[in-house]
């Protein structure tokens, strides 16, 4: 009983002088100096808002979840530690952010996380934007686009066209159809293979390789959609959460169904903003046309080369579809498949 009555009294001798200097903080600046912050789920002390977040791998799901039970508002406002942040989920916020006051948030968060892992935060990505970032807009290193989110988007179509044999069939038909026994699929054959794109197009609707895209640093505070977001504020825009949105996108929102692009105008090239698997604005991935041929030439390849079957016992229906947070978000658990030869490799 003693020790407990201690590490009580640790705890309040601890935790009281915080609460004292948030109180006397608040008081001499004004309850976040009369500014409209977007709703938000309650905070703690020093470590804020991270407490929603922890035991949560998946980002980009506890975020979309902290903003369904807040009433699905454009924004929401979080404290990570003593970083302010800010989630968009929505069409209208990823318009403001990415296009209306794109120049507010056209630079990058920096942190000795990014110093220490991507060279001194001078790649092209988290390079802030000023003249260095201009200059090497026009020499993109492309093997990022090329390997990693490539690989990652491959494998979801994959697992997604395993899950959906009817789109399987078709995809393969069209493709085969197209080809039409010739040694090798090229990019004038890929370039005739719509359905093909209608695949990649939908895979990316509900995996896009960055759920959260990159994060961007708000270089002045600005207004958005009633909500003011100060200067400072790390910005994330939840790209899953809008592709996967039912006012967007409709009840059939969760399920892969690419004829939903075929008599659509919809595209990922940064004009449609409830789809922006690759961002919008001066930040949008500057791999982005790289990683669409590397991924439709592949896919094209696999398709046209071998059938495919999974494994002894599993289902289309209950192929595991758990997914790991990485560099990008990939499959928990890899992808195995028996290929069959339909035309041999030359």
């Amino acid at each position: 009983m003693e020790l407990a009555a201690i590490y009580l009294y640790i705890c309040i001798a601890i935790l009281l002088p915080l609460l004292l200097l948030k109180v006397i903080k608040r008081k001499r600046g004004g309850a976040d100096n009369g500014v409209r912050l977007p709703p938000g789920p309650w905070r703690l002390p020093v470590i804020g808002s991270l407490h929603h977040l922890v035991g949560k791998p998946l980002v980009h799901r506890a975020t979309a979840d902290l903003a369904h039970r807040l009433g699905s508002p454009p924004l929401i406002y979080l404290k990570l530690g003593e970083i302010p942040a800010v989630v968009a989920t929505s069409r209208d916020a990823a318009r403001e952010i990415t296009r209306t006051h794109d120049a507010a948030f056209a630079t990058r968060p920096w942190s000795t996380t990014i110093k220490i892992n991507m060279a001194d935060g001078q790649g092209l990505v988290f390079a802030p934007y000023d003249e260095l970032w201009r200059q090497l807009r026009k020499l993109a290193d492309l093997f990022g686009a090329g390997s990693e989110t490539s690989a990652t988007t491959l494998q979801w179509a994959m697992s997604e066209l395993m899950r959906n044999p009817d789109v399987m069939k078709k995809a393969q038909a069209e493709v085969r159809d197209v080809i039409n026994g010739k040694p090798t699929v090229t990019e004038d054959d890929v370039a005739q293979l719509n359905y093909l794109r209608l695949v990649i197009k939908e895979t990316l609707r509900l995996h896009p390789a960055a759920p959260l895209l990159v994060p961007r640093e708000a270089r002045e505070s600005c207004r958005i959609l009633g909500y003011d977001v100060p200067k400072g504020t790390v910005v994330f825009v939840n790209a899953w959460a809008i592709g996967r949105d039912p006012k967007y996108w409709g009840g059939d929102a969760e399920e892969f169904k690419p004829e939903r692009f075929q008599c659509s105008t919809v595209d990922f090239k940064g004009a449609d903003f409830e789809y922006i698997p690759f961002g919008a604005g001066r930040r949008i991935c500057p791999g982005m046309l790289f990683a669409q041929a590397n991924i439709e030439l592949a896919l094209a390849a696999l398709l046209y080369h071998f059938d495919w079957e999974l494994t002894d016992g599993v289902e289309p229906g209950e192929l595991d579809m758990a997914e790991e947070m990485g560099l990008t978000v990939r499959r928990k658990n890899d992808l195995y498949l028996h290929p069959v030869v339909r035309v041999p490799l030359q």
